[in-house]
């Protein structure tokens, strides 16, 4: 009889033991079993205290082994390896990285850290996953610590991106609308992503003399381009002289919307091009192309000793191609 109560004690224990781990991890059940198979495939010693999901597609895994603390992060659909490295913490991170995170994530919570490593023991670069605000992001920075990429795991706002709160922009973000429109009330906004990567933010506001607003930002917050009016539920856009494209239902703001622009909005690498190869020009008009909310070009159509030409740029204003008319 004491040894039944003895293993029904023990019982109860595991029980409660095995609560409290997945209380601590409610994450764990999001990870695949394929992603726990290449754990055990590559570190067949390890000893996991936590899997986390930190980006789309991507398994984290804290683990000990050797009695070295480590991270190591698994392609979540096919358990595929993707980096490994040495735990370490928010302190060990070279300076210029946790300046660029308290920049560009104010307000985050540090969840890991990790340090990479070659096989001659140099360091080759840093990974962090961070919270702010209950959004995640998985950020690379290289050996000195200079940001190389982030990706994100957040609640998708219906195919029209990822909602990101007032308080929660960035504050290069916060300071344009502050400057440029005094006094704006705030609608909405979403970050952008392409192939998993942070590419910019959509932001929507209503200026004092109720002007609709729609703002595009780059993945740092520096201002990009702006138009008015709203972007309808199915991707319907004005764009340039009501003519923006319909992205299609459900499709949130990925219709092509091209916007007019004056000289003096076009970028530096453009207005050179322009006076370099084609001098004594006029400007007949401008537009800025965007899909989705993201920039991807400029379009400028000049005139010059009686012949009109239709000049063709991307989105950083190199020059692609020219059509005469």
């Amino acid at each position: 009889m004491k040894k039944l109560i003895l293993m029904l004690a023990f019982g109860a224990l595991a029980f409660s033991s095995c609560n409290k781990t997945e209380e601590a991890n409610p994450a764990n059940a999001d990870v695949s079993n394929n992603a726990k198979a290449g754990l055990a495939n590559s570190f067949p010693n390890a000893k996991v205290s936590i899997w986390e999901i930190v980006a789309p597609d991507v398994a984290a895994a804290e683990f000990s082994m050797n009695k070295n603390e480590m991270i190591a992060t698994f392609t979540n659909s096919n358990g595929k390896l993707i980096e490994v490295a040495d735990a370490v913490n928010g302190v060990d991170l070279p300076a210029i990285a946790t300046d660029y995170l308290k920049v560009t994530y104010p307000g985050y919570t540090l969840v890991r850290a990790g340090e990479k490593k070659g096989k001659d023991g140099i360091v080759t670069g840093y990974m962090a996953d961070i919270d702010v605000a209950g959004a995640k992001y998985h950020v690379h920075f290289d050996a000195t610590g200079k940001f190389i990429d982030a990706k994100g795991k957040t609640g998708k706002n219906k195919g029209k991106g990822t909602i990101v709160l007032e308080a929660d922009l960035l504050p290069t973000i916060k300071t344009y609308l502050a400057t440029t429109y005094p006094g704006y009330t705030f609608k909405d906004a979403i970050s952008m992503s392409k192939n998993d990567l942070l590419v910019g933010f959509g932001v929507r506001i209503t200026t004092v003399d109720a002007k609709s607003i729609n703002l595009l930002f780059d993945a740092k917050g520096v201002f990009v381009i702006s138009r008015e009016g709203n972007v309808g539920p199915n991707g319907e856009g004005k764009g340039h002289k009501g003519k923006g494209d319909k992205g299609g239902p459900n499709k949130g703001n990925e219709g092509k919307v091209e916007t007019a622009l004056k000289l003096a909005d076009l970028p530096a690498t453009v207005t050179s091009y322009l006076e370099t190869n084609y001098q004594g020009y006029n400007l007949y008009n401008a537009q800025s192309l965007a899909i989705n909310g993201i920039l991807t070009g400029y379009e400028a159509t000049i005139t010059l000793a009686g012949k009109k030409y239709d000049v063709y740029f991307d989105a950083k204003g190199v020059f692609l191609k020219v059509k005469t008319k």
